[in-house]
């Protein structure tokens, strides 16, 4: 796979492999700061919106009219 096709996985998948992360942590009795789950969700988001730059520069700059992910045959 491409950056850009990696990057619109990352964009994708991030948010809920986060939220099952904290979860699971939550049922297992972790009890976090809402600091701590402030930070990591802002850094989640954060991560997300510059892969989205990248992916729109990728496709400004190329020419290309989109990006196709295929897992497997």
């Amino acid at each position: 796979m491409s950056v850009s096709q990696d990057a619109l996985v990352f964009v994708v998948l991030a948010p809920g492999v986060v939220f099952g992360i904290f979860a699971l942590l939550w049922l297992f009795g972790w009890a976090p700061s809402e600091r701590l789950l402030s930070r990591i969700t802002g850094l989640t988001f954060s991560a997300c919106l510059f892969a989205l730059a990248g992916i729109f520069w990728t496709l400004a700059s190329t020419g290309a009219r989109g990006i196709a992910v295929t897992f497997g045959n």
